[in-house]
């Protein structure tokens, strides 16, 4: 049996702001900073090595951080821009699961190092 995957037409936000907001997750520009984001993210990974020097590890984490703000920054314009056809898309779905365990590593590690007094990592 055949079955066809259908493109559900997205419903366009009309308010001016949403629309803006629409018109930027939508463009080529932003899905390819996006990707390049990733590309960058993966180079990042394979930098960290056995007894990394603990100056490098920071800068390394640093980065980490703020590539994890942006992935989230871009989870959050999707979801208002795309409301609930935001979760329709397979992809849309694994980045929100990205964002959410990057998002709960961060918050576990401050809720350890807030127990623990000091980082000691």
């Amino acid at each position: 049996m055949l079955r066809l995957n259908l493109i559900r037409a997205r419903r366009v936000p009309e308010k001016h702001v949403l629309h803006l907001v629409y018109r930027v997750v939508d463009s080529h520009y932003f899905n390819n900073f996006i990707n390049c984001l990733i590309v960058c993210s993966i180079i990042l990974m394979c930098l960290h090595y056995y007894q990394l020097p603990p100056h490098y590890k920071d800068i390394l984490d640093e980065i980490n951080k703020v590539i994890t703000i942006i992935y989230t920054l871009e989870a959050f314009l999707k979801i208002v821009a795309l409301r609930w056809d935001y979760f329709t898309d397979s992809w849309n779905k694994l980045d929100f699961a990205t964002v959410l365990a990057l998002n709960s590593s961060y918050i576990m590690d401050m809720i350890d190092m807030s127990t623990s007094g000091s980082k000691l990592a």
